[in-house]
């Protein structure tokens, strides 16, 4: 497949053209960025033979036979638009558009076009995640999600969101949302708390109950030096099972267990320089995006497959500026 990336930024550069050349199934052909000289360098780096500094030049079949897109949600939707009205597949960043009213359309397009979308929740591709909901799976029904994840960023707000409450839900607390909706589904309900912590940082904490009963609980913040990401499922059979920083894998069952003691821990672990692409689920989604171009299967992310994820966001959202008022900062 000829691939044209739009947006050859930090995340372009270090996860998704590697991407591009570990598949054997694809290849760059043109690239698109705000300067002609920027779209250049990273054209003339990565072998491509097309550069331009308007992204609407890529939107041509006779050019490419797929896009890859990281520039931002506002870009996003109106890459979108007009790639599903001309027939191009596309593997688009998180979050694929700026409101839940833009996504709720582009689905409606996505649906009458039957078009090719796939949106890049990478880490519930990756594979150490399979790994962890696997073990899940083998020791009972999930029951109960606890989800964290906490980052450096956004601490000042970018022209494209209201609020940095709001960024900070689309941008960080998107990657929790995506993993609740990819286990569970729709949500019953959501509340959210904020709370400031100054100097552009605050902790955000939310609750989704889903209509079964079962219970999702995030924490998420701008205010870690790093990414720090965990996810611990509990199951009906009273197992627990993490998942650490895509590393390391806990499992541990209360009471007598047919494969474990009580009070012990079975700890798996990943060497560090195993499989990075894989393990943080970016190349897995790729190669899934080009399945699905392809028409080998259908896509496994679409923009339908966010409208729960969204409405998740938005009604977290309308929690948080429900109850405080960090939703002005």
């Amino acid at each position: 497949m000829r691939i044209g990336l739009i947006g050859p930024g930090a995340n372009a550069l270090e996860q998704l053209i590697p991407c591009i050349q570990l598949c054997g199934r694809a290849k760059l052909v043109g690239v698109a960025s705000r300067t002609t000289e920027g779209a250049k360098g990273t054209a003339q780096r990565f072998g491509a033979d097309v550069f331009t500094n308007r992204w609407k030049d890529l939107c041509d079949p006779a050019l490419v036979d797929g896009l890859v897109v990281s520039v931002g949600p506002a870009v996003h939707a109106l890459v979108l638009a007009e790639a599903i009205k001309v027939g191009i597949p596309v593997f688009v960043e998180k979050p694929p558009t700026r409101t839940p009213a833009q996504l709720r359309a582009l689905a409606d397009l996505e649906a009458k076009r039957n078009a090719v979308v796939f949106v890049d929740y990478n880490f519930v591709y990756g594979e150490t995640f399979g790994f962890w909901a696997e073990a899940l799976a083998r020791h009972g029904v999930v029951r109960h999600l606890k989800l964290r994840f906490v980052s450096s960023k956004p601490r000042s707000k970018s022209n494209t969101y209201s609020s940095l409450v709001e960024q900070l839900l689309y941008e960080m607390a998107i990657h929790p949302f995506s993993i609740a909706a990819n286990l569970f589904g729709e949500a019953r309900s959501v509340s959210a708390s904020c709370c400031s912590l100054g100097h552009g940082m605050f902790a955000i904490h939310i609750t989704a109950m889903f209509s079964d009963g079962r219970l999702v609980t995030i924490d998420s913040g701008n205010y870690s030096n790093r990414l720090e990401y965990r996810c611990e499922g509990v199951t009906d059979q009273g197992a627990t099972v993490v998942l650490d920083q895509h590393n390391e894998i806990q499992l541990w069952q209360a009471g007598a267990a047919p494969r474990l003691d009580t009070k012990e821990m079975t700890v798996y672990t990943w060497p560090s320089r195993r499989g990075g692409y894989a393990r943080t689920g970016y190349q897995v989604a790729f190669e899934s995006f080009i399945d699905s171009a392809l028409g080998i299967s259908r896509s496994r992310s679409s923009l339908a497959r966010s409208l729960p994820i969204y409405d998740m966001l938005e009604r977290a959202q309308q929690s948080i500026e429900s109850t405080s008022d960090a939703g002005g900062h």
